[in-house]
């Protein structure tokens, strides 16, 4: 949590005074109240109410979610054979999301890993056209394709492997 000077001012003024509440008061204080007799019972704790500062009932009010890489899907996979790739599930894209992307890594300095982000094109030229794409080493770092200005309805990453390795991909967006 974020605290500002106006702020922590208030917490220790109201700590301060709740502290003031649970003790006694001092022996030179002249009482408040008229002394009551003691019944046995326990005895009670006054709470005293503290007004609050200008500042702290002029916050504004709580904002909305705030904008995070959000995953829409993270997965390993052991890619073998002939055919070596994998796709990554279709996602339909949210409103006011304009950032997509496609995190992945895998190991064994022989191979090289693509990374293919793909969206929707609707008709009158239906298909799956590449919006964008990366060629990049298994070398166990993380490799990124992102999209910045998003606009089409669904996209899906697809993911190739030169040799047979494990890959480690999320599909993520910024909203």
């Amino acid at each position: 949590m974020r605290t500002t000077s106006t702020f922590r001012a208030g917490l220790l003024g109201l700590a301060a005074a709740s502290a003031l509440a649970l003790t006694g008061a001092p022996a030179h204080a002249t009482p408040t109240a008229p002394a009551l007799p003691v019944t046995g019972a326990a005895p009670q704790i006054a709470v005293v109410p503290v007004a609050t500062t200008e500042a702290a009932s002029t916050r504004p009010p709580a904002q909305a979610a705030a904008k995070k890489w959000r995953t829409i899907q993270h997965k390993s996979k052991y890619l073998r054979g002939p055919a070596r790739f994998t796709d990554t599930k279709e996602w339909k894209r949210k409103k006011g999301v304009r950032v997509v992307q496609v995190n992945a890594r895998c190991w064994g300095n022989d191979a090289r890993l693509s990374i293919t982000l793909r969206y929707k094109r609707g008709l009158p030229n239906p298909g799956w056209p590449i919006a964008k794409s990366g060629k990049f080493p298994c070398n166990g770092r993380y490799h990124t394709v992102r999209i910045h200005n998003a606009g089409h309805s669904k996209y899906y990453g697809q993911l190739t492997l030169s040799r047979d390795h494990t890959v480690e991909w999320w599909f993520q967006y910024y909203g």
